[in-house]
């Protein structure tokens, strides 16, 4: 019993996890901002997010899907209407992106790709696959949201040539997983065809011939507060 106590006694002294399995990621430092994207398919967030003595931990790069080869980052396909990564500054092999499970195959996948669809009409509103989603993970909270949507239904309904694109960083004690944690089941829109985007076609023809271009309305907007 003696030689029990004096192990756990080391371990704690040491830092050492109790529960097997356990890490501990080092704290990000909180920030947040957002970016207006006017007709620049090749526009996006790419931010830096440092530990507290200001040391590199992850890189946050979010593009269209119609960047291509002006995204800079040749190694991963951005898709959607908007398209988040996460990495370590490392290289990294697979997955790509720490906003993924680690069972992911494909770029695509995970809840950090947008479609238009997505974030206006009824489906902008479901928490964690509309406009606003959060990642836990590595020790820190990640909220991607997207927002002021509009589009040019003029000369094609799904032009979009206007939207804001949000960020917010916070530290949480809690997000212990390496990957994102689990959420609410994906809700059968969700990677498919987008049945909310075919029912969002039919109200943008509607308002187009009403000489209207906006989405959404403004308490589905998304938009993450500011500190």
């Amino acid at each position: 019993m003696r030689m029990v106590g004096v192990a756990l006694l080391a371990g704690l002294v040491a830092g050492a996890p109790l529960v097997a399995g356990a890490k501990a990621w080092p704290r990000v430092t909180a920030q947040s901002g957002a970016v207006v994207i006017i007709e620049q398919p090749q526009q996006g967030i790419r931010r830096v997010i440092r530990g507290k003595r200001g040391n590199v931990l992850y890189l946050l790069t979010c593009m269209t899907g119609d960047s291509g080869a002006d995204s800079g980052d040749e190694e991963f396909d951005y898709s959607g209407f908007v398209h988040c990564r996460l990495r370590e500054p490392k290289p990294q092999t697979w997955p790509r992106t720490l906003l993924q499970p680690n069972d992911s195959t494909r770029d695509w996948e995970g809840r950090a790709r947008f479609f238009l669809g997505d974030v206006v009409g009824p489906c902008g509103a479901t928490p964690d696959y509309g406009a606003s989603r959060t990642f836990q993970l590595r020790g820190m909270r990640l909220r991607l949201a997207v927002d002021q949507v509009r589009v040019d239904a003029r000369n094609n309904p799904f032009y979009v040539s206007r939207f804001r694109l949000s960020y917010d960083v916070r530290p949480d004690a809690t997000a212990t997983t390496p990957t994102p944690a689990a959420v609410a089941p994906e809700p059968p829109w969700f990677n498919t065809d987008n049945l909310c985007e075919a029912t969002e076609l039919a109200r943008v023809r509607h308002a187009s011939r009403a000489g209207m271009q906006g989405f959404g309305r403004p308490e589905h907007s998304g938009a993450v507060p500011q500190p």
